[in-house]
Protein backbone atom coordinates (compact mmCIF):
# COMPACT_ATOMS: atom_id res chain seq x y z
CA UNK A 1 0.00 0.00 0.00
CA UNK A 2 2.50 2.52 0.90
CA UNK A 3 4.55 1.71 -2.50
CA UNK A 4 1.08 2.35 -4.34
CA UNK A 5 0.98 5.45 -2.46
CA UNK A 6 4.47 6.71 -2.49
CA UNK A 7 3.80 6.10 -6.66
CA UNK A 8 0.65 8.22 -6.56
CA UNK A 9 2.50 11.34 -4.83
CA UNK A 10 5.45 11.15 -7.25
CA UNK A 11 3.00 11.11 -10.05
CA UNK A 12 1.43 14.12 -8.83
CA UNK A 13 4.01 16.21 -7.48
CA UNK A 14 5.32 16.19 -10.01
CA UNK A 15 8.40 18.72 -10.43
CA UNK A 16 7.77 20.44 -7.44
CA UNK A 17 10.49 20.59 -5.29
CA UNK A 18 9.15 22.47 -1.75
CA UNK A 19 5.61 21.00 -0.49
CA UNK A 20 3.70 21.09 2.84
CA UNK A 21 2.12 18.30 4.39
CA UNK A 22 -1.46 18.79 6.11
CA UNK A 23 -1.96 15.97 9.03
CA UNK A 24 0.83 15.36 11.82
CA UNK A 25 -0.21 11.29 12.33
CA UNK A 26 1.39 8.39 11.52
CA UNK A 27 0.71 7.98 7.77
CA UNK A 28 2.82 11.39 7.46
CA UNK A 29 5.66 10.04 9.56
CA UNK A 30 5.70 7.01 7.19
CA UNK A 31 5.64 9.42 3.85
CA UNK A 32 8.65 11.40 5.10
CA UNK A 33 10.97 8.13 5.53
CA UNK A 34 10.33 7.42 1.69
CA UNK A 35 10.19 9.12 -1.68
CA UNK A 36 9.14 11.12 -2.70
CA UNK A 37 8.07 13.49 0.26
CA UNK A 38 11.89 11.95 2.03
CA UNK A 39 13.62 14.00 -1.22
CA UNK A 40 11.63 17.13 -0.97
CA UNK A 41 11.63 20.25 1.06
CA UNK A 42 9.02 19.80 3.44
CA UNK A 43 8.99 23.37 4.85
CA UNK A 44 6.16 22.29 7.30
CA UNK A 45 3.69 20.11 8.31
CA UNK A 46 0.04 21.73 9.17
CA UNK A 47 -2.35 19.96 12.10
CA UNK A 48 -5.48 21.56 13.39
CA UNK A 49 -5.09 19.92 16.53
CA UNK A 50 -3.12 22.62 18.93
CA UNK A 51 -1.16 19.86 21.26
CA UNK A 52 0.56 18.97 17.96
CA UNK A 53 1.39 22.55 17.06
CA UNK A 54 5.05 23.75 17.69
CA UNK A 55 6.53 20.27 17.84
CA UNK A 56 8.71 18.95 15.38
CA UNK A 57 9.32 15.88 13.12
CA UNK A 58 12.80 15.78 12.96
CA UNK A 59 13.50 19.22 11.55
CA UNK A 60 10.13 19.88 10.07
CA UNK A 61 7.91 22.71 12.22
CA UNK A 62 4.42 21.62 13.09
CA UNK A 63 2.15 24.36 12.11
CA UNK A 64 -1.71 25.53 12.48
CA UNK A 65 -3.60 25.97 9.91
CA UNK A 66 -3.08 30.08 9.58
CA UNK A 67 0.07 29.58 9.73
CA UNK A 68 0.62 28.59 6.19
CA UNK A 69 1.98 31.62 4.33
CA UNK A 70 4.03 29.48 0.85
CA UNK A 71 2.55 28.98 -2.03
CA UNK A 72 4.15 25.78 -2.76
CA UNK A 73 1.27 22.03 -2.83
CA UNK A 74 -0.26 20.74 -0.26
CA UNK A 75 0.27 17.14 0.28
CA UNK A 76 -2.46 16.01 2.38
CA UNK A 77 -0.80 12.82 4.41
CA UNK A 78 -4.37 11.54 5.60
CA UNK A 79 -6.81 9.16 3.90
CA UNK A 80 -9.43 9.26 6.51
CA UNK A 81 -9.45 12.94 6.78
CA UNK A 82 -9.24 14.29 3.62
CA UNK A 83 -12.72 16.10 3.28
CA UNK A 84 -11.87 17.88 6.59
CA UNK A 85 -8.63 18.95 5.70
CA UNK A 86 -9.59 19.83 1.96
CA UNK A 87 -12.51 21.84 4.15
CA UNK A 88 -10.76 24.04 6.21
CA UNK A 89 -7.90 24.58 3.76
CA UNK A 90 -10.54 25.90 1.69
CA UNK A 91 -12.06 27.74 4.65
CA UNK A 92 -8.64 29.05 5.53
CA UNK A 93 -8.57 30.77 2.07
CA UNK A 94 -5.66 28.70 0.76
CA UNK A 95 -5.11 28.56 -2.96
CA UNK A 96 -2.24 26.15 -3.01
CA UNK A 97 -2.65 22.71 -5.59
CA UNK A 98 -3.72 20.51 -3.61
CA UNK A 99 -2.26 16.39 -3.62
CA UNK A 100 -4.09 14.32 -1.81
CA UNK A 101 -2.65 10.40 -0.96
CA UNK A 102 -3.60 8.15 -3.35
CA UNK A 103 -2.66 4.94 -5.37
CA UNK A 104 -1.18 5.42 -8.61
CA UNK A 105 -2.79 4.86 -11.45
Amino acid sequence: MMRDLCAGLSEDIGGARDVVVWGAGELTMKLLRLPPLRDLNVIAIVDSNKVKQGRRFGDIPVVAPRQVSVACPIVIGSILHVASIKRTIKETGLRNPVIEARKSG
